[in-house]
């Protein structure tokens, strides 16, 4: 096989800075990186660029659905990636209606992995997350400074409404570091592989209120929770510190200092005394 660099430059292909393309020609790197799927799984791909880890997901996976948004690298796909078990959709993965998507293309329990460009990783793990779909885990590449919010613990300043949202779903894991170098063209900052494990049940609340309390709790970081609270659903500082003290919750609290189970019984109650 010609190697993945030499293949974009013969056919004139180079990097979108607009479309924060980032690319791994390394097969080491990207044999590492598809190793974290489950052997026999089917595979959704999101941001398949040149298809390097397309290939090596091919070779692990029973089946690999990639979603491309750069119709450029049509042209690649077709000449290089005959995989049989292998098929690249040219579409805006934030555009799409995912659960027809899944109907049409995957059709059964499946895991996600992607190298995306970072200015658009949080809604695409928030879309990912919220479907609703069979997934077994998302393996993505996102900022190393993302990663560590995404699984910091309550307590830190890194713990955030991302964290909240994301260990509300599931299990959040830092799997390993890339540098800069490893990437054409090199980007400013670290990357980190992180692995989300999603499981069913995590909260009793509706996923729709505990996403409205999670926002209003982070509304202003430097104000204590009650006020926050107080400010976005309407009710009185005095109600939201007999509702703080049914939960066993400081009066003083801030947003940063509440797990998920804490949130997960404020939305209970929250919601309870607004209606």
């Amino acid at each position: 096989m010609e190697k993945l660099s030499n293949i974009l430059y013969e056919n004139s292909i180079t990097a979108n800075k607009n479309l924060g393309q980032n690319f791994i020609f390394d097969n080491n790197i990207l044999k590492k990186i598809a190793a974290t799927i489950k052997q026999d799984s089917v595979c959704l791909e999101i941001g398949c660029g040149p298809g390097g880890l397309t290939r090596e997901l091919s070779k692990i996976c029973r089946k690999v659905i990639g979603i491309e948004i750069d119709s450029k690298f049509e042209p690649i796909y077709k000449k290089y990636i005959s995989e049989e078990n292998t098929q690249i959709i040219i579409d805006d993965f934030m555009k799409i209606d995912l659960t027809m998507f899944f109907e049409k293309y995957i059709g059964e329990q499946f895991s996600v992995c992607a190298n995306l460009p970072y200015y658009i990783t949080t809604p695409i793990l928030m879309k990912l997350i919220d479907s609703n779909l069979p997934i077994d885990c998302i393996n993505i590449l996102v900022q190393k400074e993302v990663a560590d919010r995404i699984v910091s613990p309550p307590n830190s300043k890194k713990y955030g409404r991302l964290s909240v949202m994301i260990q509300a779903r599931g299990t959040a894991r830092k799997l390993f570091d890339l540098s800069p170098q490893v990437f054409t063209p090199e980007p400013t900052v670290i990357s980190t592989l992180i692995q989300i494990e999603l499981q069913e049940n995590q909260i009793k609340s509706n996923i729709d209120d505990f996403r409205i309390c999670v926002k209003a709790a982070f509304s202003s970081r430097r104000k204590q929770l009650k006020n926050n609270l107080a400010s976005y659903y309407g009710i009185s500082k005095i109600k939201i510190s007999e509702i703080f003290e049914e939960i066993d919750v400081k009066d003083t609290v801030r947003a940063e200092n509440l797990s998920v189970e804490d949130f997960d019984a404020l939305t209970i109650l929250l919601n309870s005394n607004t209606k």
